[in-house]
């Protein structure tokens, strides 16, 4: 068995002259360039960073929409009626009322048509006041007001019959008892060929105090009568076109 080799140092060249001073040179050789690479890493970093410019072909930025143009100008007529006094006799019954109309719209009203109309309250009221207001008016005409400019208002004094055979009394505690409903139909035009509607219903009763809610309902089986302390309470049913 041979004995292993051994491995024998092979001398390192040297330069002319038999000087290795380059060989110090080597540590700091190598840390500038660490410390090169290092600057670099940081301003690639930086870089990555901050907002890469617009080019070309990037999409612009979003814009706010404008504002839409304000509509067409209308007017708006609102209507609020007030009961001044209700009566029933062996003919008919009967409620007078006052009633604003307010434009309170940007342009005038003209041709406006208007019409009131007693109902009986009950379990079809609803129904009847309903097909009512999709009449538009037609029909009878109780009032009428050729023109309401902007921003006025029309004062409307009148009165709504019913005729007694048309009456539906409610039986209680053995009186009959009678509560009308009033609705008001109210058409007009405006603009080119334009038309609008306002329709309100109001609850008419005896007023029962002046810390009451409630109101009570007229008496016809105890002859013909005369009520002064009478009012209104808007009722659910209403329409703005």
């Amino acid at each position: 068995m041979q004995p292993a080799p051994v491995a024998t140092p092979v001398p390192v060249p040297q330069p002319e002259g038999g000087s290795s001073w380059w060989l110090y040179l080597l540590p700091l050789v190598l840390a500038a360039l660490g410390g090169a690479a290092y600057v670099r890493t940081r301003r690639v970093a930086a870089a990555a960073r901050e907002p890469l410019p617009r080019t070309q072909h990037s999409p612009p930025p979003a814009v706010p929409p404008k504002p839409r143009p304000d509509p067409v100008p209308r007017p708006w007529l609102e209507l609020e009626l007030k009961a001044e006094r209700a009566a029933s006799t062996l003919e008919e019954a009967r409620v007078d009322f006052e009633m604003v109309i307010t434009n309170s719209g940007k342009s005038p009203a003209r041709n406006i048509r208007i019409n009131a109309r007693m109902f009986n309250a009950g379990r079809t009221q609803d129904e009847e006041i309903g097909a009512f207001f999709k009449t538009k008016g037609e029909g009878r005409r109780t009032h009428s007001i050729p023109e309401l400019p902007a921003g006025e208002s029309g004062l409307i004094q009148g009165s709504v019959t019913m005729p007694r055979e048309e009456l539906r009394a409610l039986q209680v505690n053995n009186q009959a008892l009678f509560i009308p409903v009033v609705g008001v139909n109210l058409v007009y035009e405006w603009g080119n060929g334009r038309t609008g509607q306002t329709s309100k219903s109001y609850v008419i009763g005896r007023e029962l105090g002046a810390e009451s809610e409630k109101m009570g309902a007229f008496r016809l089986d105890a002859g013909p009568r005369i009520y002064r302390a009478v009012g209104q309470r808007a009722h659910s049913l209403e329409r703005r076109i």
